[in-house]
């Protein structure tokens, strides 16, 4: 996109301080060719001009380059001995068309200001963006005679600048996805609840058994996908804990030779004494698959796909920009395929971006790195080549303490058939398909469909509620707010959270706290159950003081 601005001579208002320097240049230039000033005068002019910190270049009106300053040589590698007597045209990087460069001569030969932005090539042949302000100088005709060049290197601030549309674009996308999610594990949580209840009904028919295991198998696959879909939104919940990040790739590279198949080697260079990490092994593992698959399906001849980790340590003055200052480990996955090209690369973190057939690619595996990477209190960069492979590098904070692979004490199941279970659930099908499965297993259940009406319903009830069942994220009143209102008529009361996403607060929350159980969407009946009968237990053998009439 053509960037170019044309302003009038005199017209600082577009471009202040470029504009402002402009005439500065053209001043100096005007003394220094007409000698119209003391010696003085114009000799600290010219010095004032060698230390700015813009390049500034003097060119005659053919566009030879009569004076260079030394930020012209900083920005693009050329002396003034390489540079003097040559075109600016030696700067050209082929990214502008033959008509961008035909407009600005045309403005500045018609003795307007031209201001613009341009990508140029330097002597070693990297490119680079600069903000160029170019004003004609007249002569006693009001033809411009020579024209001065001021140029601003602003790479760095165009790079940032795509990082942060990026990472709106990223936000945008994972709001929307986060939603979708929710209700996709509102129906498949439906669907696998009823099969379990048919599953129930049916005994050893093998008939209705094999109908029943393709359904299974689709909740199973839709749950995956929706998983992925939040871990790119970074808005599932997480149940980190400090984890050997060594030990985990080992187990799981047992997996991926599975994965990757027989013409794939698989390397793993571990750095001994890596620091652990806090982290969900859940979603780790997957950031592992992720990155084989796509690695894989960049070697279809066959290659070598190497695991590194090692400590490192980001510093202000890196360029890990996305990273805050601090101790982490890093994780490198390097592959010998194909590569990327840099047009790829520009997408290569974009939900639903894929260059692979439909039939392969669903263009989620990048975009779900980033998602958990992000979410864990990382960061993700790649590095790619045309033709010689790829290098994806994720970071992780080290952990401050705690033991690897240390797991939260979980509380010897119980059962008691007087449990009273308050259920809160805005979906009508999804509450009385819990509801149904809680009553059949002896349990006493008061139902409501939002938060307002579970408060009302609680506090007419006059008898112990040992346990809520609440979904997280209701119109109105979520279930965290719910649950601390009700603790202070109930304070034996455990909660037990379902939800197919959660929202910042939940984020910030310590889940699973003393009283506190969480079970994600879809969940099968059986792995339900055995959390309710944990909580509910574990109300039960509390001294639960008797209820007031108030």
């Amino acid at each position: 996109m053509n960037t170019a601005k044309y302003v009038k001579e005199g017209n600082v208002a577009a471009a202040p301080s470029q504009h402002a320097l402009a005439q500065c240049a053209e001043l100096s230039a005007k003394h220094a060719l007409r000698c119209e000033v003391p010696y003085a005068d114009s000799h600290l002019l010219k010095a004032a001009l060698e230390a700015t910190a813009n390049a500034v270049v003097i060119t005659n009106r053919n566009g030879n380059i009569l004076w260079t300053n030394p930020a012209f040589t900083r920005l693009t590698q050329y002396t003034p001995e390489e540079s003097v007597g040559k075109s600016p045209s030696l700067l050209r990087s082929g990214k502008h068309s033959a008509e961008f460069y035909k407009q600005m001569w045309q403005t500045i030969l018609s003795g307007d200001v031209w201001h613009g932005e341009l990508i140029n090539r330097r002597k070693d042949g990297s490119l680079y963006t600069e903000d160029m302000t170019i004003t004609p100088i007249g002569a006693s005709n009001g033809k411009p005679t020579h024209f001065v060049a001021v140029k601003q290197d602003i790479t760095e601030r165009k790079r940032l600048e795509e990082q942060y549309r990026q990472a709106q674009k990223m936000e945008a996308l994972g709001t929307l996805a986060c939603g979708i999610a929710h209700d996709f594990n509102n129906l498949l949580g439906v669907i696998r609840g009823y099969s379990d209840a048919i599953d129930d009904q049916i005994g050893d028919d093998t008939t209705l058994l094999g109908l029943l295991t393709p359904i299974r198998n689709a909740v199973t696959s839709g749950a995956a996908l929706t998983s992925q879909l939040l871990a790119l939104s970074r808005k599932q919940v997480l149940q980190p804990r400090v984890i050997s990040i060594n030990s985990v790739i080992r187990e799981t590279a047992k997996l991926l030779h599975h994965t990757l198949g027989e013409d794939i080697l698989l390397d793993l260079e571990l750095k001994a004494k890596v620091s652990n990490v806090m982290v969900d092994p859940g979603q780790f593992q997957q950031l592992m698959l992720n990155l084989a698959v796509n690695a894989r399906d960049a070697m279809p001849k066959g290659g070598r796909l190497t695991m590194r980790t090692a400590n490192t340590t980001v510093n202000p003055k890196d360029t890990h920009s996305l990273l805050q200052s601090g101790r982490y480990v890093k994780l490198e996955v390097c592959d010998t395929g194909t590569g990327m090209n840099e047009a790829t690369l520009q997408h290569a973190f974009e939900p639903f971006f894929t260059t692979k057939p439909p039939d392969r690619g669903t263009g989620l595996g990048l975009s779900t790195v980033y998602g958990i990477a992000k979410q864990s209190g990382g960061a993700v960069s790649l590095s790619s080549k045309l033709g010689e492979g790829t290098t994806v590098t994720v970071y992780f904070r080290r952990a401050c303490h705690g033991a690897a692979g240390s797991k939260p004490k979980i509380r010897r199941e119980a059962r008691d058939g007087h449990t009273s279970i308050l259920l809160v659930e805005d979906n009508l099908v999804m509450r009385r398909m819990i509801r149904q499965t809680l009553e059949k297993q002896g349990y006493a259940v008061i139902a409501a469909q939002n938060g307002a009406e579970a408060l009302d319903t609680a506090g007419r009830y006059k008898d112990k509620i040992h346990l809520l069942i609440t979904d997280v994220i209701m119109p109105g009143m979520d279930g965290i707010e719910l649950a601390t209102r009700l603790r202070r008529r109930f304070p034996w009361m455990h909660t037990l959270y379902m939800s197919g996403y959660s929202d910042q607060k939940l984020h910030h929350r310590k889940l699973v706290g003393p009283k506190e159980m969480f079970i994600p969407k879809p969940f099968d009946m059986k792995s339900f159950m055995q959390k309710v009968r944990r909580a509910s237990g574990s109300a039960i053998r509390e001294k639960v003081p008797r209820i007031s009439a108030a």
